[in-house]
């Protein structure tokens, strides 16, 4: 299909190729949803997020990094929020590769986030900083109570 071919040569002269790597059968799925140009991965802070968990938690930083330069832009948030937090945790992105999660995050693309019955369509920068708030995966937060001095 050349529209499709078209999208997939403009995808990587913004963000870079998609590397060649070895899927294991059991992150088939989640890597498949998060990378394809039919889907636009819904951010959501009450649903699983099974698909990017899977690959986070298989600790496949070489998959998220294909997911952050793949055909899917929601996908491409949520990969970019877990490279951070992999990142935080001690996984090592080189400047390339934070350069590139900075381009993702400012691409004006609407994306769809819910919480609960409440959705709408932020873009990468509205999202992270729904993140940063504590709301959504991957980093959800109770309210801790005040100490009374």
């Amino acid at each position: 299909d050349p529209i499709l071919a078209e999208y997939y040569a403009r995808v990587a002269a913004v963000l870079g190729p998609l590397t060649i790597a070895d899927v294991p059968t059991e992150l088939l799925k989640s890597y498949a949803t998060l990378t394809s140009p039919m889907n636009n991965s819904t951010i959501s802070g009450t649903d699983q997020d099974d698909d990017i968990r899977a690959l986070t938690q298989a600790k496949r930083a070489d998959l998220l990094k294909n997911v952050l330069r793949g055909y899917n832009p929601g996908g491409r948030v949520l990969a970019a929020v877990a490279l951070l937090e992999l990142e935080k945790a001690g996984t090592h992105l080189t400047p390339s590769e934070r350069d590139t999660i900075g381009v993702v995050l400012d691409l004006d693309i609407p994306l769809h986030a819910c919480v609960f019955d409440m959705c709408s369509d932020p873009t990468a920068r509205e999202a992270l900083r729904w993140f940063d708030s504590g709301l959504a995966w991957p980093r959800p937060r109770t309210i801790k109570a005040k100490k009374n001095h």
